[in-house]
């Protein structure tokens, strides 16, 4: 029985395959193109020009807003050229509440999350932040404020308008630097929704990406063996976490046999039930399927013997 643990691209399954093999798990890749397209629709030209050609209509506030953006940014970019540091400047700049809130609430959560075998259990971090922000609501309105704009892509496009203008990033010594200086009159390129867009009669930009991934399976029966390995080197590649929860099944399944119960319908039964009580578990139909396909898996690899209705371990 294999688990399928994702798509990766090639140097990152390179990575995982490596570390699989030093603790003798073995592993299936296939590798497929995976083609995806997406559109979108731009105003796209000279900054003075589409204030000049959008003025008086419902675009003209969204310009405004970009053109703020860049005048923050060119002034940032006159203390800060490190690609880090001028980020988050302007967040702070657009945000002028943000680096205050965000050390509020890490007070707040600082002696209530603990972090084991450096993981969070998130649930649980979601969980006690909305009861935090419950205690303390003056923490909670601008932080609602802050969550209303997406930061990384607010990023992202902020440094696609930047490269369209000229603007070079490099590597020195470790540490991207930005390298330019942005135009007074910049080009932009502002993402508007397509009513806006049928209105003004702004074309669609269609997007295409083909990229050869790589699918990645690992065998069960090794993983049982080398389970501890396997949450050793899961710190390193998180999605090996995604393992665990198979071989908890797995361990409840011995557990149920050694503690006296051989019975397979009965087993099948705790094991659903066992899922069933799982806080914030959702239960799928097909997880009986698995049950079965799983117990006769480990049957036919020789770790327990299933007779008639009877288990037992081997």
């Amino acid at each position: 029985m294999k688990i399928f643990l994702g798509n990766f691209n090639e140097k990152k399954v390179e990575e995982i395959t490596k570390d699989l093999s030093k603790i003798n798990v073995r592993f299936e890749v296939k590798n497929f193109v995976n083609c995806e397209s997406s559109s979108a629709y731009f105003l796209k030209g000279l900054l003075n020009e589409l204030k000049e050609k959008y003025k008086n209509t419902e675009l003209m506030p969204l310009i405004v807003e970009w053109e703020n953006y860049l005048n923050i940014a060119r002034e940032i970019m006159k203390t800060e050229n490190g690609v880090r540091e001028f980020e988050e400047a302007f967040l702070n700049k657009i945000f002028p509440n943000r680096s205050i809130v965000i050390e509020k609430v890490s007070n707040l959560l600082k002696d209530k999350i603990v972090v084991e075998d450096n993981k969070i259990d998130f649930l649980e971090f979601d969980e006690i932040l909305e009861e935090k922000l419950e205690e303390n609501p003056e923490i909670f309105e601008p932080l609602l404020e802050i969550a209303k704009t997406d930061e990384f892509s607010l990023i992202i496009n902020l440094h696609k308008i930047l490269e369209m203008n000229g603007i070079k990033y490099e590597n020195i010594g470790g540490t991207e630097i930005m390298v330019g200086e942005l135009p007074q009159d910049p080009k932009v390129n502002i993402e508007i929704d397509w009513l806006q867009a049928k209105k003004y009669k702004i074309n669609k930009n269609v997007f295409i990406s083909i990229e050869e991934l790589y699918s990645l399976y690992v065998e069960l029966i090794d993983c049982i063996y080398a389970s501890k390995e396997i949450s050793e080197i899961a710190v390193k590649h998180p999605v090996l976490y995604e393992i665990i929860p198979v071989l908890e099944v797995c361990n409840n399944l011995f557990h149920l046999i050694e503690s006296g119960e051989n019975d397979l319908e009965k087993i099948i039964n705790s094991l659903k039930n066992l899922i069933k009580e799982e806080k914030d578990t959702i239960f799928i139909k097909s997880y009986e399927n698995f049950l079965r396909d799983m117990i006769d898996y480990l049957d036919k690899n020789k770790i327990i013997k299933v007779k008639g209705n009877k288990v037992k371990i081997l």
